[in-house]
Formats: C-alpha cells, structure tokens, sequence
C-alpha cells in the first residue's frame, strides 16, 4: 500500500514538473513571454513589436535563427517527456527506469536554457544601448502591465 502511495505522489509531482515545462517551452515558442522574473529573457520576442518596422526586419533574422535551432531541442524535450511517461505507466514498475527518464529531461531541459541564453545574449549584442535599455524596463515590468491586462477582478 506504501509503494502505491509513493507511486501516486510521483506520478503527480511529475505531472505538475511536465505541466510547467510545457508551459515554459510553449510560452517560450510562441513569443508571449512569462510572468515577470521568472526567465530573464523572456521580453525579447515583447521587445521586437516595440521597434520601428525597419528595424524588426534587421532583427528577424536572430530571431529566426534562435527558432530554428531550437526546434531539434524541443523535440528532443518532448521525447524524453514521453520517456518520463513510458516509465511512469510501465508494470511492473521500475523506479530506475523513471529517475533516468527523469535525468534526460532535466539534462534536454537545460539544453533548451543554455540555448534560449546564447541566443537571448547575441540578440542583446545586436541591440543599441537605447534599446537595451528599453529592453530592460520591459523585463522588468509585471507581467499584466507587459500585456496591458487589468486584472481578472477589479480592486474593491
């Protein structure tokens, strides 16, 4: 009964793991950002609708790129989720089988940061100063404010 619990506790620590995985990459994809602080890059994609029309087109390029390289990376991060979840549903279960599976995705996890991080640093280096700057203050800002939301219930 004990190892049944234990499985039970694994299997939804590592749903909520993998759900805000997938929440980080797809966010990440699809150029909408994420709630302030959590990823220092995640106002670049913000920062490319703000510049005048003829230097986005400078610009597309890096962006294309970085989308680019990262498609095999996020490949590679559904394969190894899907691995997660082959070990995870297998009888009998194999506890080893699951912390392997589980190190791949961390290891393709971190793949996808270093990546998203050399492509956020030559994105930044092609930047001038004043958008740099402009770039700062838009990572900085609360997440609601970047997306021009007001909140779901307004303050009584």
């Amino acid at each position: 009964m004990k190892n049944k619990w234990l499985v039970i506790a694994l299997v939804v620590s590592l749903s909520l793991n993998l759900v805000i995985a997938g929440f980080v990459i797809g966010r990440l994809g699809s150029g909408a950002g994420f709630p302030a602080r959590i990823d220092p890059i995640a106002g670049f994609p913000r920062l490319m609708s703000q510049l005048p029309d003829e230097r986005q087109e400078e610009l597309r390029p890096l962006m294309g790129s970085y989308f680019q390289t990262m498609r095999p990376t996020f490949r590679a991060m559904r394969a190894a989720q899907e691995e997660v979840f082959s070990a995870v549903k297998a009888d009998p279960y194999q506890s080893e089988a699951t912390r392997i599976a589980l190190a791949t995705f961390r290891e393709k996890l971190l793949e996808s940061q270093t990546s998203a991080h050399d492509a956020f640093i030559e994105f930044t280096s092609a930047l001038t100063t004043e958008e740099r700057h402009l770039l700062a203050k838009k990572m900085h800002q609360p997440w609601r404010s970047r997306h021009n939301r007001k909140p779901p219930h307004p303050p009584q």
